[in-house]
């Protein structure tokens, strides 16, 4: 996540193969990220990194109980 926060704060490279392999998969929303108070957004929503995915999806629906 700190690597795309580069990118988004600093420029995306210009083509999609200049990407790293850990950012390449966001290359095609990279019109629609931004940075608030350190957190990554797509357009209005919390981008959660695939690495942490299954615990908060977990989390969330532990709260429906």
């Amino acid at each position: 996540m700190c690597l795309l926060t580069k990118h988004i704060q600093g420029g995306f490279p210009t083509e999609r193969g200049e990407m790293p392999a850990e950012t390449v998969e966001y290359w095609e929303y990279r019109r629609h990220l931004t940075v608030v108070n350190n957190i990554v957004m797509y357009q209005d929503r919390i981008v959660v990194p695939p690495s942490l995915r299954e615990r908060v999806l977990l989390n969330l629906h532990s709260a429906h109980q």
